[in-house]
């Protein structure tokens, strides 16, 4: 709707949502899906506006069989987006990947999609570092519970040495 679209330029978003649903609703009211496509993108990237994630990745599950190329671009790019957000980089990276098959000279999408590749490739080695210090870190403890047991055994010993000393005539 473009009261929705123009409450949600001016940064209202109690106003660009309550014209979304508005929309949803008139759509809903006249069996006309695509509508209620729109309106549910209005939706969803007013929640991402409000850092509502959650609310609006199921908006954006909403909009399915879209026969609009660039919508269907926006929805994997926001989903992509969220999914940077919460550090899911392969996801986001197949997101942006998607977006881009759909629409390819989208700038945003291609910067998004290298950026998550990056930090990608940094999650998996950082990843596989601390993997790497848990388990030297674990064999250090398993060699420092061996010394340790092995000083008791030698402790035991020489105090039962000891009283066997003690005890000879």
């Amino acid at each position: 709707s473009l009261a929705g679209y123009l409450a949600w330029k001016q940064n209202d978003w109690n106003g660009a949502a309550s014209n979304f649903f508005k929309t949803l609703e008139l759509g809903d009211g006249t069996n006309d899906k695509e509508i209620g496509l729109y309106a549910n993108y209005g939706i969803a990237s007013t929640y991402l506006m409000q850092n509502e994630d959650a609310s609006a990745v199921l908006r954006l599950r909403n909009i399915t069989d879209v026969q609009d190329r660039n919508l269907h671009a926006s929805v994997l790019y926001q989903l992509g987006i969220i999914s940077f957000k919460a550090q899911k980089y392969r996801e986001a990276v197949s997101f942006f990947k998607q977006s881009l098959e759909l629409e390819p000279g989208s700038v945003d999408a291609k910067i998004n999609y290298e950026l998550s590749k990056r930090y990608s490739v940094k999650k998996e080695a950082e990843t596989a570092d601390r993997k790497t210090v848990k388990s030297s870190g674990n064999n250090e403890e398993a060699v420092f519970d061996r010394t340790i047991t092995e000083l008791i055994k030698k402790k035991e010993n020489a105090r039962w040495h000891n009283t066997e000393q003690e005890e000879k005539p």
